[in-house]
């Protein structure tokens, strides 16, 4: 079934859709005067009479809509970021909306409220648990939230690939004390999202992610932002990911279907649960 557009009724709402259509370069004055002609005669909404008239496209007109509603979203075509960031390019597509639903489930966890603070783990996956970061972090930000993705991944990290962030300095760097804070990157075009990157690939990360200095960074940042999300290596590479998740307070975990093992998933589990951090759920991906 074809989505139905949502526009606004009021002439003042369709006034300010196509002021933003004409301001993208998508319409012309002509045609806005000529689309209202169309409204008078029909009584049709804007963005109807618009595709109608052949001027726009449903994309256009949705595109206009959620720039209406502060609501932060990317051209496929604009290649800013890696595509599989499909919170940022397809926010109306299906798995975006489970993406959504996922957040929703966690802002009504209590104490994933709490915490305001979790780590996303996997068991042998860690481009798994990347995609659910990256994309869990872009909703949150849709959400109006200040939302901080700290790749802590620091042996094979993705984040930097997924923003097409490059690859200076980022955590490994602040952690060994070669860096500061500002090695955090806003992301302007996704809202009020940050993101750091895991930086320097270092010979020792679990001697890193144990140092105080590693605390201090999350303590400092809680107060700054709503939400923070943090992306590890799986748990077949070592201990990293139960030290995130002591430091974080709480845990998502990331599975694949017909692919993650139920007794590795418990593993996972039960290694979390040991550190005092709360498993907030699973997410099962295809």
């Amino acid at each position: 079934m074809k989505n139905e557009i949502v526009i606004a009724e009021s002439a003042d709402q369709s006034a300010r859709i196509g002021q933003i259509l004409l301001s993208d370069g998508k319409i012309s004055q002509a045609q806005i005067d000529q689309i209202s002609e169309v409204q008078q005669e029909t009584g049709m909404r804007f963005g109807e009479a618009a595709i109608k008239l052949g001027h726009v496209t449903d994309e256009d007109i949705r595109r206009a809509v959620a720039r209406q509603f502060d609501y932060s979203w990317l051209d496929a075509r604009d290649g800013a970021y890696d595509t599989s960031l499909v919170a940022a390019y397809k926010p109306f597509s299906k798995e975006v909306e489970q993406l959504r639903n996922l957040r929703s489930q966690l802002v009504l966890r209590e104490d994933a409220v709490a915490e305001r603070c979790f780590v996303v783990a996997s068991v042998d996956d860690d481009s798994a648990s990347s995609w659910v970061a990256a994309n869990l972090a872009v909703v949150f930000a849709q959400l109006g939230e200040r939302t901080l993705l700290i790749d802590a991944n620091l042996r094979t990290p993705h984040l930097q690939k997924l923003f097409r962030l490059g690859t200076g300095h980022g955590l490994a760097d602040i952690l060994a004390g070669r860096s500061g804070p500002e090695c955090v990157q806003s992301l302007g075009q996704l809202g009020d999202l940050s993101v750091l990157t895991a930086g320097t690939v270092p010979p020792n990360p679990q001697e890193l992610l144990c140092r105080q200095s590693f605390r201090s960074l999350l303590l400092e940042a809680r107060p700054r932002n709503d939400v923070i999300i943090i992306d590890s290596p799986p748990l077949r590479e070592g201990a990293d990911v139960q030290l995130l998740a002591a430091r974080a307070g709480a845990a998502v975990l990331v599975a694949r279907r017909h692919k993650s093992s139920v007794k590795a998933m418990l593993q996972l589990r039960d290694e979390l649960l040991v550190t005092g951090a709360t498993v907030l759920g699973v997410v099962m991906l295809n």
